[in-house]
């Protein structure tokens, strides 16, 4: 099979190479901020993300790892509560417990 740093490596590569390709078509503010050291941190952590989803998926079956991975707007969202005092209204909590206790459902019943 294919190793999971090859297939990351990949993405991130395709991925770059398509932003190279889109980039001039947009304003030049749109994608440049002072936090460059933020957006590259983000691109290395989302190349790290994609070797651990493909080792997952070695493991566990696809419908328990695209459950889980449903997770992560639930998590983005607490921490721009927690850390950028982004406000979480009624929709976003209850939104946030449906995928949660979905998750959990799947975990206990083996889906």
């Amino acid at each position: 099979g294919v190793k999971p740093a090859f297939t990351a490596f990949f993405k991130v590569l395709f991925s770059f190479f398509f932003f190279l390709l889109v980039a001039p078509f947009f304003d030049k503010g749109f994608y440049i901020f002072k936090g460059g050291v933020y957006l590259l941190l983000a691109g290395f952590f989302i190349g790290i993300l994609n070797v651990y989803l493909s080792k997952t998926l070695k493991l566990a079956s696809l419908s328990y790892t695209s459950l889980m991975s449903m997770l992560t707007p639930v998590v983005v969202a607490l921490l721009g509560a927690l850390f950028l005092k982004e406000p979480l209204t009624f929709y976003h909590l209850l939104g946030g417990g449906l995928i949660f206790l979905s998750s959990l459902f799947v975990h206990k019943v083996k889906i």
